[in-house]
């Protein structure tokens, strides 16, 4: 079987939520045995040079990119405003894109096209018009829930007006596409039956983030202390305003209350406004070169998300290193969780607290709660288990056999 994979950055280095998620599931192809090529926009922001990609990976994934400057700017914008295009989505077109796609669509025969996230969505005419093959939107996010969550907790009038404008033109366009496609890959089972209420009534295969379980060890080292983390890219929307209420609503009951909890915070592309919280218990890192060392040498993970869609790419990873993880019901969307089995839930500044005062004061119970993520890790979100899975789903349909979850 041949997957031509259509990516809206190219998915290495595999450094955060999109591009873990992208490159795991190729990976788990490639050893379900298909033959797997990665066509990526380059994008300016995520700008990745060539000379930067592993050898290993171009070979193995046949990669070729296009660059596109998909830089908001604010004339087009607005511009967009007085149109019924999505802004969100048209930013992400590139007549070179085009041109490569159908140059590759003609010189080679792919069973199946994989659209990664809905911006790679617009593609499907252009494939449609050179290729007989099957068409699968690999959904990472139900788009427009971010967005009308967003517009939804904005408190700036015209701001909210604008998000909401994002959010239901992202609506339609969602519906729009899920017309046009062959099949789905949703992450969880929960934004399958979302995508049902939208009008889509193909076949659907549930194949969430997932990575190679065997090959992350569970740190036996202990931390210096205790101390609380987050590690997200943090020019994600979602990831920002999560920080900013634990910052500005959390920390501060914690720190008036422990003298020797520490809090890192690091990720990609992190903000001016976060590194003005650095002192001397609040450490702002930014990128780190190595997410699993920065995991392993701290203690808890926060995950404070009040908006988002999908499965948390982070908490996932948590769960294989064995972390204990404090998460709002929001950001755990879509996991197989048991609350005070394998993750504590808390969605008050208050229930925050007192879950770290239960972590602190009970090492024991902090073990097992690890111990368990990582069972549950093991059991659902192990790379091998997820990529037979997809493939197998996607030999269902060039048989025509409908799958149904």
């Amino acid at each position: 079987m041949k997957v031509l994979q259509l990516c809206p950055r190219i998915p290495f280095p595999p450094v955060d939520g999109g591009t873990i998620g992208m490159y795991n599931l190729s990976n788990a192809m490639l050893h379900a045995g298909v033959d797997v090529k990665v066509l990526a926009l380059n994008t300016r922001k995520h700008f990745i040079e060539d000379v930067n990609i592993n050898s290993v990976y171009k070979t193995t994934h046949q990669l070729e990119s296009v660059y596109i400057d998909n830089s908001i700017k604010p004339l087009k914008a607005f511009l967009n405003i007085f149109s019924n295009d999505s802004y969100n989505i048209t930013r992400f077109y590139s007549a070179e894109f085009i041109e490569k796609l159908k140059a590759i669509l003609l010189s080679d025969e792919f069973d199946v096209v994989q659209v990664d996230y809905l911006t790679m969505a617009q593609y499907i005419k252009d494939i449609r018009e050179v290729s007989k093959a099957k068409v699968v939107l690999r959904a990472h996010n139900v788009e427009h829930r971010i967005w009308k969550r967003l517009a939804s907790e904005e408190k700036n009038t015209l701001k909210r007006w604008y998000l909401s404008l994002l959010a239901n033109r992202l609506l339609e366009y969602e519906k729009k596409v899920l017309q046009e496609v062959d099949a789905l890959v949703a992450l969880t089972e929960e934004e399958a039956e979302i995508f049902r209420t939208l009008g889509y009534s193909g076949p659907v295969c549930i194949a969430p983030t997932c990575f190679y379980i065997d090959n992350i060890e569970v740190s036996k080292a202990k931390s210096d202390g205790f101390s609380l983390f987050h590690l997200g890219a943090m020019d994600w929307r979602p990831n920002q305003d999560g920080m900013e209420w634990f910052l500005n609503k959390v920390w501060p009951g914690i720190r008036e209350r422990w003298n020797d909890i520490h809090l890192y915070i690091a990720g990609s592309n992190m903000t001016q406004k976060f590194f003005a919280f650095s002192d001397a218990r609040c450490h702002v890192e930014g990128r780190v070169p190595d997410a699993k060392e920065y995991m392993n040498r701290h203690n808890v993970m926060i995950v404070p998300l009040l908006a988002g869609s999908g499965i948390r790419v982070k908490i996932v990873e948590g769960m294989a290193l064995g972390k204990t993880i404090i998460s709002t019901t929001q950001g755990a969307e879509g996991l197989h969780y048991k609350h005070m089995e394998n993750i504590i839930i808390a969605d008050s500044a208050q229930q925050v607290i007192d879950a770290i005062d239960l972590c602190y004061s009970n090492p024991e119970l902090m073990q097992e709660i690890g111990t368990n993520a990582r069972q549950l890790a093991e059991n659902y979100y192990d790379m091998k288990k997820v990529g037979r899975n997809v493939v197998s789903f996607y030999e269902k349909i060039l048989k025509k056999q409908d799958l149904y979850i």
